[in-house]
């Protein structure tokens, strides 16, 4: 019988080091499966959506918090995020073609450590899911449709609102939602991504509009605005 090793060999030359080839393979899917506007628009997505971060960052800052430096708050927590941005570049550059919280945990701590964090993360995006397609309907429709009935004077929009708030609308457009991203998901990484990346371009769009117009808004007319809104409100209450 042959001793033939099996599996593929790497041609070498009999002058060239028995460790120069590193790397067996010189491709990696994620790169030719995701272009880079996509991984860009997939990790900021990832940390944080557009309106969570302005509603949170800024409004709720205010509000939690009057008086504050927003400001200087964003410095320090870029100055303190570096710190995570050099480590996990660090990791990368040591353990090159690799990435995610198991590799990294389970190289540098423990495999059960590294275990741990990703089942931690899988049972938190399976909460999330059902809290974010929940949110879409108390946090985002509703609110929505409420605010174009109320600036517009519109019976149809505040209905609209009205009922949407209720239980059985939310469930049904929970599970819908869902439905879709089970759909988008199965469709393949190429489309969900995608997918993923018109609604973060236009989510992005919204948020610069919305800057824009409270740059050039005075602060008076911000107040009358507002107070006038909120008489309207509580006439339709």
């Amino acid at each position: 019988m042959s001793s033939t090793p099996a599996g593929p060999t790497i041609p070498r030359d009999e002058s060239t080091p028995a460790l120069a080839a590193t790397y067996a393979r010189n491709a990696t899917g994620l790169v030719r499966e995701i272009p880079m506007k996509d991984m860009i628009t997939f990790n900021a997505a990832s940390t944080g959506t557009v309106g969570a971060a302005l509603a949170v960052g800024v409004f709720y800052a205010y509000g939690v918090f009057p008086g504050a430096n927003v400001l200087l708050d964003f410095v320090l927590a870029v100055a303190l995020g570096g710190f995570v941005w050099v480590t996990f570049a660090l990791l990368s550059s040591a353990m090159p073609r690799t990435g995610g919280d198991y590799l990294y945990g389970s190289r540098v701590l423990h495999p059960a450590i590294g275990l741990g964090s990703n089942l931690a993360t899988w049972l938190g995006t399976i909460l999330s899911c059902g809290a974010w397609a929940y949110w879409l309907t108390q946090v985002g429709l509703a609110p929505m449709f409420g605010t174009i009935g109320t600036l517009t004077r519109s019976q149809g929009w505040l209905n609209a609102a009205k009922t949407l708030s209720g239980k059985t609308d939310t469930f049904l457009i929970a599970i819908a939602l869902l439905v879709l991203l089970s759909v988008l998901a199965a469709l393949g990484t190429k489309i969900a991504v995608r997918a993923m990346f018109w609604c973060y371009a236009l989510a992005f769009v919204g948020f610069v509009v919305t800057i824009a117009v409270l740059l050039v808004t005075s602060h008076h007319h911000f107040v009358t605005s507002f107070n006038s809104y909120a008489r309207r409100s509580e006439e339709r209450r």
